[in-house]
């Protein structure tokens, strides 16, 4: 048996686990919306850039590595 035969029934609970979550989560958003829409904007928005500065963080972080030609990341 190959390894990826043995870790696709477990990538596909983690799989099923994330929707679930997701899923939870999503429903708790339209729960504020309904609530408090601009508080939930307010969470939304800061919730949105911290994200994405995480991202674009990680983004410069590679650029740089390969601009450099570090061979640390291979």
């Amino acid at each position: 048996m190959t390894h990826s035969a043995t870790l696709r029934p477990h990538l596909q609970r983690l799989q099923q686990r994330a929707l679930m979550v997701g899923a939870a989560g999503a429903g708790l958003s339209l729960v504020g919306v309904f609530l408090n829409p601009e508080q939930f904007f307010r969470a939304y928005l800061l919730a949105y850039f911290f994200w994405l500065g995480v991202a674009l963080g990680c983004l410069a972080i590679v650029m740089l590595h390969h601009l450099a030609g570090g061979a640390c990341g291979q």
